[in-house]
């Protein structure tokens, strides 16, 4: 019997044509507003990398995968320019670290990436808990 009441979308296109294309419209509104939303988060991860921010969001990754992968990268290549600086300077020479420091502005730009990448992380951490906590 609760068969014979049910609505389905067919029925509500040819019964009810204008409330279909209004649900059908909001929807969409919906949809694209929480697109962009995603696409926002991402992009504030990847900073001005617009084309990585881009592949994150087409591979279907969220904010928070973006960032573990941005982090592992910053780290990777941090990794990768101590031992560059190791094999020029002596890592003992506490004077001669600090100066190779100080002049590249390379390593500079790395360690506040990295830094700013932490911050991320953290927030998108505090962020899901604060959300585990409420429900």
């Amino acid at each position: 019997m609760a068969e014979k009441n049910a609505i389905t979308l067919l029925s509500l296109q040819k019964d009810y044509p204008d409330v279909h294309a209004a649900v059908f419209k909001a929807g969409q509104a919906d949809g694209r507003s929480k697109e962009r939303a995603l696409f926002a988060e991402i992009l504030k991860v990847c900073g001005t990398d617009y084309e990585l921010a881009f592949t994150y969001y087409r591979d279907g990754q969220t904010p928070a995968e973006v960032a573990t992968a941005r982090l592992t990268k910053a780290e990777a290549e941090n990794t990768r320019l101590r031992v560059a600086a190791a094999l020029q300077i002596d890592p003992d020479d506490e004077t001669a670290v600090k100066a190779a420091y100080q002049a590249s502005d390379q390593l500079k730009g790395e360690y506040f990436s990295w830094q700013s990448l932490q911050s991320a992380i953290r927030r998108q951490v505090l962020g899901a808990n604060r959300l585990a906590i409420t429900l």
